[in-house]
């Protein structure tokens, strides 16, 4: 009998790992029927991997000195966006508009063309920043209208140092 490990072993050892030796914090989300909401995560939906209400916990354990309104309209913010910027969802909503007749051929290839430019620039900002997807989201909410080169950097070093903290500090709040 050939040895087989499943993906649910090797998912249930690295989470104990991330638990026992590395301080995360785990949520048993598995319920009999895989869209049950009733998980314990206050989510949505299924597909939503950030839990704001754990994340708003953290992030006002960690900032003390901000007020929970400043930190509440950033999470919000942040949450639109990464709705806004998934390109399935996106991609989904464009072809869900086509199917109801929302829009004739030529808007949909218009959509489709822009979809694809909006992408393609974000991924070349994100290079011309030096900064990863991630930190340049973190960069977007905490960046002024105008900002001095000097000014300009010193965000994006704080946006860098804030998602570390997100992701490594104690208690860990991003995976």
């Amino acid at each position: 009998m050939p040895n087989f490990i499943s993906e649910d072993q090797i998912e249930q050892t690295l989470l104990q790992k991330l638990q026992h030796v590395h301080g995360y914090d785990v949520l048993d989300c598995h319920t009999e029927e895989r869209e049950d909401l009733a998980d314990g995560s206050r989510r949505a939906s299924k597909r939503e991997g950030c839990l704001l209400d754990r994340l708003r916990t953290a992030a006002i354990a960690l900032n003390p000195g901000i007020p929970a309104m400043v930190i509440d309209g950033a999470l919000e913010k942040l949450a639109d966006r990464r709705q806004a910027m998934l390109p399935v969802p996106a991609m989904r909503a464009i072809i869900e508009r086509y199917n109801a007749g929302g829009s004739s051929n030529e808007n949909y290839f218009e959509e489709l063309v822009k979809f694809t430019r909006d992408l393609r620039a974000e991924e070349e900002r994100s290079a011309r920043e030096g900064l990863n997807e991630d930190e340049l989201e973190v960069f977007d909410l905490l960046k002024k209208e105008k900002m001095t080169q000097a000014e300009e950097q010193k965000v994006k070093l704080a946006a860098k140092s804030l998602l570390e903290r997100l992701t490594n500090g104690k208690p860990k709040v991003l995976v």
